[in-house]
């Protein structure tokens, strides 16, 4: 039949990415094995606007020096971005928000491990968090 202009939606035309990030939230599950909490946690952290928290108020702070071991707080925030980007269902829309935020081109394909020194690369998860005699919570 007769091709009819402005008809329909072109299969050959790019999706809106933040259309395409929505329909992939509500469409697709977590990864295997994802706690049955991953939704509710994903969607406070849109709901509390985590990413701009994480780069304009934390990783942009000029005061950050000031807290004890600022590099590994840097590192652990921009992990969890990183992280968030990946999630099969919500990281598109993840993806969208920390694209609009200028700040976040510096910190997105930075190697986060030149942030920390050899003496810090410790698993801070496995530590006491004391600050003089750092030691594993595995150890007496």
């Amino acid at each position: 039949g007769p091709v009819m202009e402005g008809s329909g939606v072109d299969a050959r035309s790019a999706q809106d990415p933040t259309t395409t990030a929505e329909q992939q939230a509500v469409s697709l599950g977590g990864a295997p094995g994802a706690a049955h909490g991953r939704v509710a946690l994903l969607q406070q952290a849109l709901a509390c606007e985590l990413c701009l928290f994480l780069v304009n108020d934390f990783l942009e702070n000029p005061s950050i020096s000031k807290i004890t071991d600022s590099a590994v707080g840097k590192v652990h925030a921009i992990t969890l971005l990183k992280l968030l980007t990946k999630d099969p269902g919500y990281g598109g829309k993840f993806k969208s928000i920390l694209d609009e935020l200028p700040s976040w081109k510096k910190y997105r394909m930075q190697d986060h491990s030149l942030l920390i020194s050899s003496s810090e690369r410790t698993d801070y998860f496995l530590t006491d968090g004391g600050a003089n005699e750092r030691k594993l919570l595995t150890q007496e």
